[in-house]
């Protein structure tokens, strides 16, 4: 048996998802969904995303990307967490997306979830489909959408008839909805409840149903501390309270708040819960339910097997869970120097708080690097001293890097963490390719590079994407140092330029033989050039560098057997206005 565990805001109800998907055994969305230009606002309630992991038991789950099989090639396997993002959420736009529940039909997996609307500033219900397993998704837009908020969408089946239990304390009762047209449109059943319940979640105990969740406006109920329980024939009522409830209210807020579908499991029953001790959605935590009767009710806290995510402060990505850390992010890679230390401290703190960074490498290519500690960063932060003054190093094949994507950056370039999500989920469409920030076209014959923007939008396309600010898939740095380039990465030492350029000719070779493009711009909205103010910099001094620029074409063109280049369309709506 596969057991699939989903972790967004709460851990808990992440294994709701991996509930529902262990007894049905159990990338991002295969095509292309225009982002609504509203979607990845700053929120107050923090930057939710969600993630999959996958095992044999609680003990053993795994990343989505360590779980299943890689494709081991010019293009990285397109798995990697966090599977869902507010930048892939369509048909309204999305301030973070979270509380995701697992539910299997005629072969699909779909994923019911909260997206925080970036405009009415209350939750919807959005949904999310795989066809293979769980190993890539595509998000089929907004399934439930009330003038009051909506979250934690407990999906299940009764009857041959699927119903969606969503919370809805702000409206003042628990509705209960069914599916008319599955997935995307759903009709009010009936109010469960005239109670104001969070997180309700149901479980079936032989003929009995069993109703957990939390009335924060009960007299004397501890917010987050207090959970109570009901029993019924039908889970459609009419629920009658346990004589034991609530069966916890403590001003500890741990253990009581729901996180997740309850589930049987070789036997026993397993409730899961949050720990709000010190921050909504802290942690994960499992309870054995050791008595469940008509009067009396017990259960015995288990060890989950896993430990909390390093926090990121009170506003916490993920800081509940399990999709934290390595396995979920992108590490971003910089060249620096001590001229530039005060650049590079800015560059830390700013990207160290975009959601979707897990590490930030600094290529050190002059002197002794400064120590880590003295830099505000809300992620590792590592300094990789180089014994040589070289461009090529910020493409060497670091075995210490934790993620698949890499995204290359200018340490003199800041843009909104907000243009990092969204190149970064355009990545995670296109794996295979360069997606970036920054195009340009080389053209003619021979090959002469230029940063003619006007001239290049005229065209309508591009071959280069510069990696100043560029995603790539890091099983391309061994291609770019193999033997065969050793005349290449030679030209770009002696020059001090074009290592950016060769990258490009090695994504482009490794792509053409299977008709696959080679490069994608994304258009950031918000930039800084850091450079502009001081000056330093190699491509500040243009005419030298673009001349440079255009002699390393002649001989990549020589060394690669011709214009290995290859043109992609501009999507008309990024080049309006001004191009980076």
């Amino acid at each position: 048996m596969t057991t699939t565990l989903v972790a967004g805001r709460l851990a808990v109800v992440a294994l709701l998802a991996l509930t529902s998907l262990s007894f049905a055994e159990s990338r991002r969305h295969g095509h292309a969904e225009k982002q609504h230009a509203l979607s990845c606002k700053a929120d107050n309630e923090g930057s939710w995303s969600i993630g999959v992991y996958r095992g044999a038991s609680f003990s053993s789950l795994l990343p989505i990307e360590e779980a299943l099989s890689r494709l081991d090639g010019s293009a990285a396997w397109p798995v990697a967490n966090p599977i869902l993002t507010c930048a892939a959420v369509v048909g309204a736009p999305s301030n973070f997306v979270a509380d995701p529940f697992l539910f299997r039909a005629n072969g699909t997996i779909y994923m019911f979830h909260e997206t925080k609307n970036g405009i009415t500033g209350h939750g919807d219900i959005g949904v999310a489909s795989s066809h293979n397993d769980g190993s890539t998704w595509r998000h089929l837009g907004v399934a439930l959408d009330e003038p009051w908020h909506l979250s934690y969408p407990f999906v299940f089946s009764w009857k041959n008839q699927v119903y969606l239990l969503p919370e809805a304390s702000r409206s003042g009762g628990l509705r209960l909805y069914r599916a008319e047209n599955f997935p995307l449109v759903w009709k009010l059943d009936r109010l469960l409840l005239d109670k104001p319940l969070v997180d309700a979640s149901l479980l079936k105990v032989d003929d009995t149903w069993w109703l957990f969740g939390s009335d924060h406006t009960r007299p004397g109920a501890h917010n987050n501390g207090e959970l109570e329980l009901f029993s019924s024939a039908s889970p459609q009522g009419p629920w009658q309270a346990h004589p034991m409830s609530p069966i916890m209210n403590t001003a500890r807020r741990r253990g009581a708040r729901m996180g997740g579908r309850p589930l049987h499991y070789k036997g026993a029953i397993y409730r899961f819960a949050q720990d709000c001790t010190s921050t909504y959605g802290k942690a994960l935590e499992m309870m054995e339910i050791t008595i469940l009767n008509a009067t009396h009710y017990q259960e015995e806290p288990r060890e989950l097997g896993f430990t909390p995510a390093p926090r990121r402060g009170p506003m916490a990505w993920n800081g509940a869970h399990l999709v934290d850390g390595q396995y979920s992010k992108f590490t971003l890679v910089t060249q620096s120097y001590d001229q530039r230390l005060v650049n590079l401290k800015l560059f830390a703190w700013h990207y160290s708080r975009c959601t979707s960074v897990g590490e930030i490498l600094v290529v050190w290519n002059r002197g002794t690097p400064p120590d880590p500690s003295s830099f505000s960063s809300k992620v590792p932060l590592r300094f990789r001293t180089e014994s040589r003054n070289s461009l090529n190093n910020r493409f060497w094949p670091d075995e210490h890097i934790r993620n698949r994507a890499v995204l290359s950056l200018d340490d003199d370039i800041l843009f909104s963490c907000k243009d990092l999500e969204n190149g970064f989920a355009s990545w995670r469409q296109h794996p295979e390719r360069l997606v970036g920030f920054y195009p340009r076209l080389a053209e003619g014959a021979p090959l002469v590079y230029s940063d003619n923007k006007p001239r290049m939008k005229a065209a309508g396309h591009y071959n280069i994407i510069l990696a100043g600010g560029t995603f790539v898939d890091k099983a391309y740095y061994n291609d770019y140092w193999s033997p065969q380039h050793a005349e290449a990465r030679e030209m770009v030492d002696e020059l001090t330029n074009c290592e950016d350029l060769l990258l490009n000719f090695v994504v482009a070779n490794a792509t053409r033989s299977a008709g696959d493009k080679s490069v994608l711009y994304v258009r950031p909205r918000v930039r800084i050039h850091a450079w502009r103010l001081s000056g330093v910099g190699i491509s500040s001094q243009y005419r030298p560098f673009a001349r440079d620029r255009s002699t390393c074409m002649l001989k990549f063109e020589e060394l690669f057997g011709g214009n290995v280049l290859q043109t992609t369309r501009f999507d008309q709506r990024n080049i309006q206005g001004r191009m980076p």
